[in-house]
């Protein structure tokens, strides 16, 4: 009897861990279930958490490849569903701090219409604790749907590489484009926002704390609107040649692929 628990408990495995191996796995069918556990939320404001993320990361990295024609209009969906959550979600951060600064504010919008936690962000240093830890937490997720948002936008261009397979590079045109057309750059826009951070919390006194931080990092986005998560490399003129060049390929589809995104840039195009 003890030999049989012990290896039965041997065997555990995390709920973590068979997400992401089902990411990997050969069926096309569980790939797909696992991304859509990862990118499918009730709340179309809650943001993507810590797992959700890491299931789409590697999801892009193992499946871009080998995503079938027939399952590629799901899993375009499902990607779309992703990047709304996340614009949603940071828009909602931003505007509950935007109510909160007001003079004679009480907490925001209806608390049905926005993501938990809702936060009173910090006004002076007499402020709660907790409402130091409430804007401490909702840095820390804009600050994380930010970097994912800026690693698939690179990610997405390194698959277009001159040589690479079609299938690769239309279906990365493809998903590039629905995250441009959530995150459209402007002729203005910076894409430098963690330098900006950075600056910033080096001249906030408060930032000594993980508290102060998260408050810093709301507080300039906010004030910041030109900042857009987006990796540098998309408005460098290298891009914008790469992209010139699928424009010109044989294949119909990347073809008119690389026009809807070039179409998303800002004019006049960067290198031109």
């Amino acid at each position: 009897m003890e030999s049989s628990s012990s290896s039965s408990s041997g065997l555990f495995v995390s709920p973590a861990g068979l997400l992401l191996s089902a990411v990997s796995s050969s069926s096309a069918a569980l790939r797909l279930e696992a991304l859509e556990l990862a990118c499918v939320n009730a709340r179309s404001t809650d943001p993507p958490g810590v797992l959700e993320l890491c299931i789409a990361r590697r999801w892009l990295m193992l499946c871009l490849r080998c995503t079938g024609a027939g399952s590629r209009s799901k899993c375009l969906v499902l990607c779309d569903k992703l990047i709304t959550r996340q614009r949603a979600a940071v828009h909602a951060i931003l505007h509950r701090a935007a109510v909160a600064k007001k003079p004679g504010a009480t907490g925001g919008a209806h608390p049905g219409s926005l993501p938990k936690p809702t936060v009173n962000y910090l006004a002076t240093p007499a402020a709660s604790s907790a409402a130091a830890a409430g804007a401490a937490t909702d840095g820390a997720v804009l600050l994380r749907q930010y970097e994912f948002i800026s690693w698939m936008s690179q990610t997405l261009l390194d698959s277009l590489y001159p040589g690479g397979p079609y299938e690769r590079k239309y279906f990365s045109l493809e998903v590039l484009a629905l995250l441009l057309q959530h995150w459209t750059p402007a002729a203005d826009c910076t894409t430098d926002y963690q330098s900006i951070l950075t600056q910033a919390a080096a001249n906030d006194s408060s930032t000594s704390s993980s508290s102060g931080s998260g408050s810093v990092c709301v507080d300039v986005l906010l004030r910041r609107p030109d900042v857009v998560p987006l990796a540098a490399a998309v408005l460098q003129p290298s891009s914008v040649q790469v992209l010139l060049g699928c424009l010109v390929d044989t294949w119909d589809k990347l073809r008119m692929a690389a026009a809807r995104v070039l179409e998303l840039l800002p004019s006049p195009l960067p290198g031109i």
